[in-house]
């Protein structure tokens, strides 16, 4: 991922936010100067997000109460870039944010979810939208860290992929809408 020229780091929850507690930058990254300890959007970023549909329906459908109540008049705008990213999810195995954060900075987020009773946890990587344009985010960047956080859940011993007929259970394409009732 260090070769992308954007920025990787990995977070959990504190409340409506997540913080990095893992962060990795070359020199080619400019712009996004986040480090550990940072604080970051849970509904409009690229981590959040893919942070919101690793989620149990029921937790995070608690959740998206919560950011509801907190955004307000705000929340249709985000409710639809929510809802966005577990389409993508679960078409690509990615969640996106491409402006909705900050207007520069483009991003993509991958959940990572553990067998030991912690987490989910989410990784992103972002950069400058010059760099990470929405096209290189989909076909690039996307893919490349899809693959590094399957790699790692596999080192770990995280979850184990859903085979054909589990995959079949959750219907055609694995779309689900579980924001459509927290309007």
């Amino acid at each position: 991922m260090r070769e992308t020229g954007g920025a990787v780091a990995v977070g959990a929850r504190d409340r409506l936010s997540m913080i990095y507690f893992g962060q990795s930058r070359n020199g080619l990254t400019l712009g996004v100067q986040l480090d550990v300890g940072s604080r970051i959007p849970i509904a409009t970023t690229a981590m959040g997000r893919a942070y919101i549909w690793a989620l149990p329906p029921d937790d995070r459908a608690a959740l998206l109460r919560e950011l509801r109540d907190h955004y307000g008049s705000r929340w249709p705008k985000m409710r639809d870039g929510i809802e966005r990213a577990g389409e993508t999810i679960a078409r690509y195995g990615f969640a996106t944010s491409a402006g909705e954060w900050q207007d520069d900075v483009h991003a993509v987020g991958v959940a990572l979810k553990l067998n030991d009773g912690t987490g989910p946890y989410a990784f992103n990587c972002g950069a400058p939208a010059f760099r990470f344009t929405e096209d290189r985010l989909m076909n690039d960047i996307g893919p490349r860290l899809v693959a590094m956080v399957r790699n790692i859940e596999t080192a770990l011993g995280g979850i184990i992929a859903p085979t054909k007929k589990e995959e079949g259970r959750r219907g055609r394409g694995g779309r689900t809408r579980v924001v459509e009732g927290i309007r």
